[in-house]
C-alpha cells in the first residue's frame, strides 16, 4: 500500500509541468534558446545577463494559477514561500532585484514584451497573443 502510495505522488510530480510551455523573452534578446537548467540558474538569480550584457528580468505567474503551480513544482521544484523567501534574502544581501510575480498570463506576456531583458514562460496556447504583443518566443518547455 505505501509503493502504491509512493508510485502515484511520484506520477503526480512528473504530470505536474506536463503541459507545454513557452519561453518567451524581449525582441531585444539575442539568445536563441536556454535550457531547463540555464533557466532555473535565471530565476534562482545565478545568471543575471544576456549575452549581450544586457539585464536579465525574469518574470513568472503567481503560483495560484495553474499555470504558475506548474511552473514551481515542475521547472523549478522548489514552494512558492521558499521561492519568495529565498528572494528576500537576496535582496537584503542587496542581491537583487527579484523575479516579477504577475496575477496573470497576459501580465507576463506584457511585462516581458515591454521590459529590455525581460524573460517570462507561459503556456503554448498563448503563443500568438505573446507573438502579438512583440514578445519572441525562444523555447518549449514540455
Amino acid at each position: 500500500m505505501k509503493n502504491s502510495i509512493l508510485i502515484i505522488l511520484f506520477l503526480f510530480s512528473v504530470q505536474a509541468f506536463a503541459g507545454k510551455y513557452l519561453l518567451i523573452v524581449n525582441k531585444s534578446v539575442d539568445e536563441k534558446n536556454l535550457s531547463k537548467k540555464e533557466l532555473k540558474k535565471v530565476y534562482r538569480g545565478k545568471i543575471r545577463q544576456w549575452d549581450s550584457g544586457v539585464q536579465i528580468q525574469p518574470c513568472y505567474l503567481d503560483a495560484g494559477t495553474k499555470s504558475g503551480a506548474a511552473f514551481f513544482k515542475g521547472l523549478l521544484k522548489v514552494k512558492p514561500k521558499k521561492f519568495k523567501k529565498f528572494w528576500l534574502k537576496m535582496i537584503f544581501k542587496g542581491n537583487g532585484p527579484a523575479p516579477i510575480e504577475e496575477s496573470t498570463i497576459n501580465g507576463v506576456i506584457d511585462f516581458v514584451s515591454s521590459n529590455q531583458g525581460g524573460v517570462g514562460i507561459i503556456p503554448e496556447s498563448q503563443r500568438e497573443k505573446a507573438e502579438e504583443a512583440g514578445a519572441k518566443v525562444i523555447g518549449l518547455i514540455n
